[in-house]
């Protein structure tokens, strides 16, 4: 027994979650790709949130 995932054909990796604070208003997402405006304020500045403060 083979502790390898099989390859499926036609199936790409989607890129890691990350968790970003807007910068204006602290607003919190998790996103896969770039962050768009904020909704709340509309800032476009975000900070990820750091690997040592996730919860797992």
């Amino acid at each position: 027994m083979s502790a390898v995932a099989p390859k499926t054909p036609g199936k790409t990796l989607l890129p890691p979650l990350r968790e970003m604070w807007c910068e204006g208003c602290v607003y919190g997402v998790v996103i896969r790709w770039e962050p768009p405006a904020c909704p709340m304020c509309r800032e476009t500045s975000w900070r990820e949130r750091p690997r040592s403060a996730r919860y797992n």
